[in-house]
């Protein structure tokens, strides 16, 4: 199914009223990824919220799935598990909003897709405010979620449990989305992803880009899924680079700056020697 670019244009201009940092190109990649995606509705999971942003986005993306949040919704992220840096960017990019705050603008928002779009946002959503640990611990049901979104604590450790018990959360073609992937400011993640016994074993790499790495877990058909993800971002507006795995990486294309004509610029010159 084709993806309607003002649609996504139209949902994302309501999603931007929340903070967090979520931004055009990966919600435009989260709908990819649910367009190429067979067996809908789906079961979509996504640790750490913040201020619901993503959550939001991939409500849109997945527009019939049940989308479940986790996080422990920290009013104080100093004294929290975030990594040095990241808990003054986090209080920051929070402003003044209290845990409350967020969770009611989060609803607000689903509100809004809900009256613009026609479709129920806020009963398929649901939030769990729980850490990771306290998530993993109690959940027990056995290929729950065919699509996660990893954005919780970025700590080696963090992102090691959790793939740890990744064989109890999906099933054969589900889809994982590790935020920060290859990001400097957080090199824990991709460390604990490239270490893991899974890795290629269980679980294969589909895409590396937009701040995002793309995973599929027991992939039947992995090159038919690459393929129909990549064909949603042409090479007129992205560099897509095909890598010999299967994988492939994408970035935006730099914007064109025009030139200024050369013949412009040395009459230019002339005039102002005789000024």
């Amino acid at each position: 199914m084709a993806i309607d670019p003002k649609k996504l244009n139209d949902q994302f201009n309501i999603i931007a009223g929340l903070r967090g940092f979520l931004q055009f190109e990966p919600f435009r990649l989260f709908a990819a990824l649910a367009n190429a995606m067979p067996n809908n509705p789906l079961a979509v999971l996504e640790i750490g919220v913040f201020c619901g942003r993503s959550l939001a986005g991939l409500a849109c993306a997945f527009p019939t799935s049940s989308i479940v949040g986790v996080d422990p919704m920290f009013s104080d992220f100093l004294n929290s598990p975030a990594v040095s840096g990241e808990a003054e960017f986090l209080a920051e990019n929070a402003g003044d909003l209290s845990p409350t705050d967020r969770v009611n603008a989060l609803n607000r928002v689903l509100g809004r897709l809900e009256a613009d779009f026609g479709t129920p946002f806020r009963d398929r959503v649901q939030l769990h405010r729980v850490t990771q640990e306290e998530f993993l611990a109690k959940e027990s049901a056995v290929h729950l979620f065919k699509f996660c979104h990893i954005d919780g604590e970025h700590t080696f450790l963090a992102v090691r449990n959790l793939l740890d018990s990744l064989p109890r959360l999906v099933g054969p073609d589900s889809v994982i989305v590790f935020d920060d992937f290859h990001n400097e400011g957080f090199p824990d993640i991709s460390e604990a992803v490239f270490t893991h016994a899974s890795h290629k074993t269980s679980l294969f790499p589909l895409l590396f880009g937009l701040n995002k790495g793309v995973y599929v877990f027991e992939p039947n058909d992995r090159g038919r899924y690459a393929h129909d993800v990549a064909e949603y971002f042409p090479n007129t507006a992205y560099n897509v680079r095909w890598l010999p795995d299967g994988s492939f990486t994408i970035a935006p294309r730099p914007l064109a700056v025009p030139k200024r004509s050369f013949t412009r610029r040395v009459l230019r010159r002339i005039a102002q020697r005789f000024i």
